[in-house]
């Protein structure tokens, strides 16, 4: 994922190589957008590591742009076809601040095969299915294997996730978790407030009011 203060930055850059991809930004009720960004399937032909402190010796820093391995080819079938579909985030998880997360919309989409192009819905298997099936052709490697892959989609994945979610859900029966849940509870409907306060002043645009943003008005309340 890249800011857009950082794509011109990626884009001219020789060593990375862009296969597919997508804006995104939020959408608020009020259909007002906010958190642009893109997302991309990229190859480098340096070790981001050593990327990153080059970029670091001339004083070069990146906006919240992140990277992500792709642990093998399913997983790599996955993104593209995220990247495809109109729809991204969907509303009902929440961050870190304890906020609802806002839906995003993906735009502007660039991928291998305009075909692939679609909404979220009974299309979203179909055309990862069609994805898998081209990947397949060209490789001579199975895309996944299930029994030894770390990704979301393999055994070993599929175990962290379990033992994960079991640890999560012990963690918030017990008396500090409760109380963290109930914090979590307060901040949440105390930057709502604060929103619809705002909002009621006049500004009304909703999702310009960025989460950073939100925060440091809490903190001089």
């Amino acid at each position: 994922m890249c800011s857009i203060v950082d794509f011109p930055l990626l884009w001219c850059c020789k060593l990375f190589k862009f296969y597919t991809l997508c804006r995104c930004h939020q959408v608020a009720d009020d259909g007002s957008v906010a958190h642009e960004h893109i997302h991309a399937v990229v190859s480098g032909g340096i070790k981001l590591k050593t990327w990153k402190q080059q970029l670091s010796r001339k004083n070069i820093k990146l906006h919240k742009t992140t990277f992500k391995k792709i642990l093998c080819g399913d997983h790599l079938c996955g993104v593209i076809r995220y990247i495809c579909c109109a729809d991204g985030q969907k509303s009902g998880k929440r961050g870190s601040d304890g906020l609802v997360l806002a839906p995003h919309t993906h735009y502007e989409r660039r991928v291998d095969c305009p075909g692939w192009l679609h909404n979220r819905g009974k299309y979203c298997c179909t055309i990862r299915n069609n994805i898998e099936d081209k990947m397949k052709l060209k490789l001579d490697v199975p895309l996944h294997d299930f029994e030894k892959c770390m990704c979301d989609r393999g055994k070993v994945g599929l175990e962290k996730i379990k033992e994960a979610n079991r640890k999560r859900k012990a963690f918030y029966e017990t008396e500090e978790g409760k109380a963290i849940k109930k914090k979590y509870k307060e901040i949440k409907q105390a930057k709502e407030d604060v929103i619809k306060r705002l909002i009621h002043l006049g500004s009304g645009v909703k999702a310009e009011l960025l989460r950073n943003e939100m925060a440091r008005l809490i903190k001089l309340l």
